[in-house]
């Protein structure tokens, strides 16, 4: 296994929490796909561990550093929506963390607050355009979403037209296949995932991302790890290039 060197700092490899900026390595293609492509619904699909909160979380930072991409970042975290109320008040909770960035733009959270999530989602978006900017929506965790149609399809159909508002928004969508069971429905109405698919797939780290990882080249020399190339290769080789996998591998 790889050890520092005795003069050299111990390098704290994340594992089980979502890395973002110099901790983040790979998944280009998609990253420019979101920030750069031409569509406004996507759908993350990945297994767990395998970084979809990280992905979210890293085009978060990149559109708070890069305002010329006129994107206004909003993350919501959708984890115990499982009725109806907890959906709407986990959106106020995504709002309320936002409240710096929006009060940056001159958008104040009363301006933009209700207590239905999708009111304030409408007016979330409509002040933004009236920026100039467009709201890039990251929902994280959306597998709840299957409980709360087993409860009220109704709520469903709301939020749908909410995501596939033709103007100034960009939503993202990250969670597990489970997810698939949205894709189809009994009813008149267009299946939830209509628009999002194809998804998104994220799987291991290409080969030249997961070398990085294990040497953490994003941070500075002195407080990279020591690890030859042939440690590194069989790192690699031993965990199928998975973030997860690797970083705990490279902790212990």
């Amino acid at each position: 296994t790889p050890a520092a060197s005795g003069v050299r700092t111990a390098v704290p490899y994340v594992v089980g929490q979502w890395v973002r900026a110099e901790y983040f390595y790979g998944r280009q293609s998609i990253i420019d796909e979101v920030l750069g492509g031409n569509r406004n619904w996507l759908w993350l699909l990945g297994t767990r561990r395998i970084g979809k909160t990280s992905v979210l979380k890293q085009l978060e930072h990149l559109a708070l550093i890069q305002p010329e991409l006129g994107f206004l970042p909003v993350f919501w975290d959708l984890q115990g929506a499982d009725r109806p109320d907890e959906l709407h008040l986990d959106f106020a909770d995504a709002i309320l963390d936002s409240e710096d960035r929006l009060e940056r733009i001159g958008v104040t959270l009363s301006e933009v607050h209700a207590d239905d999530c999708f009111e304030s989602l409408g007016r979330l978006r409509r002040m933004l355009i009236s920026k100039g900017l467009r709201l890039l929506l990251l929902c994280d965790e959306v597998e709840e979403l299957i409980q709360l149609n087993r409860q009220d399809p109704s709520l469903l159909r709301k939020l749908r037209r909410a995501l596939h508002s033709r103007d100034g928004i960009r939503s993202v969508l990250a969670s597990s296949s489970r997810l698939w069971q949205l894709a189809e429905t009994d009813e008149d109405t267009s299946p939830f995932l209509d628009g999002f698919t194809p998804p998104l797939t994220l799987g291991a780290l290409e080969d030249d991302a997961a070398r990085q990882l294990i040497r953490q080249a994003r941070l500075a020399e002195a407080s990279r790890p020591e690890i030859s190339d042939a440690e590194i290769q069989r790192i690699c080789d031993l965990c199928g290039n998975h973030p997860y996998q690797i970083q705990l591998l490279c902790r212990r």
